[in-house]
């Protein structure tokens, strides 16, 4: 399997040890403070969220996918907090319903799949995805991403790069979750 992490994250800006050196937002709730002089905005995070799911929508169209199933979600504490209320606009009833009926081995696709993805990108609820063998999606801290797929081309690649998003060859850390 050829595994990856997608991030925002330039890897120029890693220490010889891994570490991202970088002061740079790493969540939705740091919408609001500023990061070398410039205000992270919601029109910001919203771009970078959509580069993410764009990126799991091209992983996925490598295999011909069109859904992946739910394994490993942890949603039990799942309430929105404070700063997430003060941007309720980016969480739309269907975004937060989806709460309410996903379980362990749901087939996620269209909207279902986004909106999911939105939440574990907002360190709302947390899940692994995936699709057989074929592929797996993990989202760790600080707005990390691992996809895993088993096979994969350098156009798909290329193409989410020239997006501004960094694909690494790396093996999730959440792989035997």
């Amino acid at each position: 399997m050829f595994s990856f992490r997608v991030t925002k994250y330039n890897p120029d800006f890693r220490s010889s040890s891994g570490v991202y050196e970088k002061d740079e937002w790493i969540a939705f709730s740091d919408i609001g403070h500023s990061f070398d002089g410039i205000e992270f905005t919601v029109d910001r995070y919203i771009q970078t969220e959509e580069l993410y799911l764009a990126a799991i929508h091209r992983f996925m169209s490598t295999l011909d996918l069109n859904s992946l199933n739910i394994s490993c979600l942890e949603k039990e504490n799942y309430v929105l907090r404070e700063h997430d209320r003060k941007h309720l606009n980016l969480y739309p009833v269907q975004m937060t319903r989806i709460v309410e009926f996903i379980q362990n081995g749901n087939s996620l696709s269209g909207v279902d799949l986004d909106n999911f993805c939105r939440l574990c990108l907002r360190s709302q609820i947390w899940g692994v995805l995936k699709h057989k063998e074929e592929m797996f999606v993990h989202f760790g801290r600080d707005y990390y991403m691992y996809i895993g797929v088993t096979q994969t081309s350098d156009p798909i690649i290329e193409q989410i790069r020239s997006t501004g998003l960094f694909v690494e060859p790396f093996e999730s850390p959440y792989l035997f979750e």
